[in-house]
């Protein structure tokens, strides 16, 4: 196996912008010189083969930095100096830029096992569309969803209710909404699934796996420091978001022939809703309480998804790709330095491809928390504190 790695670097392709000492009206010697900064990267490395090994892994990160911060304006004398600053379009030491790029960290290194068995869970076709057992049994908390309604509609809303209907809403009435409307458009969901029986028949499934979003908190960072008495520092808030976009593509082949369509129909219409013995141990781990929570940091559900046993197929091979683009800005806060500056955003895009024979679920653990999980968890926390002080 041969490994190769592609590097292009176009980098310091910016100049210009000064930040010059004045001294009484005058420039001083050591003014500084204009600056620049890196505003793209792109490096690339692979494997190569020949056929017939399938595993070809692929990696590129490319990093874009989009503009400088270009600060402009004069700083008061500096106390007991005499000496103070003009900045015309300066872009801050070249760490502050740097960073911007180098700090957009993806920190998923442990999300390959976890596509691996997320898409082998979305590519089994035995995993029921709505589990009728699990719906029927969370019917019991109906009629507490319904009280707590009331209370709204008759505007007798305790504190813990504001936090408590994020919950109601997420736990209770979307997936109520979302069983409802799979159940009452089964016919259609059958059809699909045979299609895609149809597909495992022609050897090669290609789906995408969706899209999760993430924004970290808010952080203060000082471009230039107070130089004088009365006047502030020049700041900038730096938010980050990330995004992370998964697809695969399997070849695969079934090992036994599937039976007439009649009957294939009225299997896929129990299997589709869950009333197999194979789907057992989903609905089990589905109705036991806080499993929703384990599955936040393990990937439970997706291992018992891509276990579940019935029509019998195997995987020859997959590749799971992966997207991760990460934006920090830097969003700058004259206050009262004086001076202005420009916003920066940074984009760091990094692109994988896994390649896997004969691949096998893995335990993993979930490698981004979504905005939504983290407005799960912090009204779970709201609402539980809330309902202490309401006793």
């Amino acid at each position: 196996m041969g490994y190769r790695e592609r590097y292009l670097s176009v980098g310091k392709i910016r100049s210009g912008g000064t930040q010059n000492l004045w001294w009484d009206g005058s420039p001083f010697p050591g003014g500084q010189p204009p600056q620049e900064f890196e505003a793209h990267i792109l490096r690339m490395n692979d494997y190569t083969d020949r056929y017939p090994y399938p595993d070809h892994p692929l990696w590129s990160l490319q990093a874009r930095c989009s503009s400088g911060l270009d600060i402009s304006g004069t700083t008061d004398f500096q106390t007991g100096t005499g000496i103070r600053t003009v900045y015309n379009n300066y872009n801050p030491e070249w760490a502050v830029n740097a960073a911007l790029i180098q700090g957009l960290e993806d920190d998923l290194s442990g999300s390959d096992a976890y596509d691996l068995t997320q898409s082998l869970a979305n590519l089994n076709p035995n995993v029921a569309s709505v589990d009728l057992p699990a719906f029927l049994f969370e019917l019991k908390d109906f009629p507490e969803m319904l009280h707590q309604l009331g209370r709204v509609l008759a505007k007798r809303v305790k504190a813990s209710d504001v936090a408590g209907g994020y919950l109601a809403y997420s736990f209770g009435w979307a997936p109520l909404f979302s069983d409802l409307k799979q159940l009452l458009t089964l016919s259609d969901i059958v059809d699909a699934r045979l299609k895609r029986l149809e597909e495992f028949g022609k050897g090669s499934v290609s789906r995408t796996l969706g899209k999760n979003k993430s924004n970290s908190a808010p952080y203060t960072i000082e471009l230039v420091g107070k130089v004088a008495e009365g006047r502030g520092p020049l700041t900038a808030v730096v938010t980050t978001s990330t995004s992370v976009k998964s697809w695969y593509s399997a070849k695969v082949r079934l090992t036994e022939p599937l039976p007439d369509r009649q009957k294939l129909r009225s299997d896929e219409f129990r299997r589709a809703l869950g009333l197999t013995a194979n789907s057992a141990a989903a609905t089990l781990w589905e109705i036991l309480p806080w499993s929703w929570l384990i599955d936040y940091f393990v990937n439970v559900s997706n291992m018992i998804a891509a276990n579940t046993g019935g029509i019998k197929y195997n995987t020859d091979r997959i590749c799971t790709m992966r997207e991760i683009r990460t934006t920090r800005t830097i969003s700058p806060n004259s206050g009262d330095s004086g001076l202005t500056a420009k916003e920066s955003v940074a984009t760091k895009v990094t692109r994988t491809r896994s390649a896997y024979t004969n691949p096998t679920p893995i335990y993993a653990f979930r490698p981004i928390w979504t905005d939504h999980m983290q407005a799960i968890v912090g009204s779970l926390v709201t609402a539980r504190a809330l309902k202490k002080l309401e006793r």
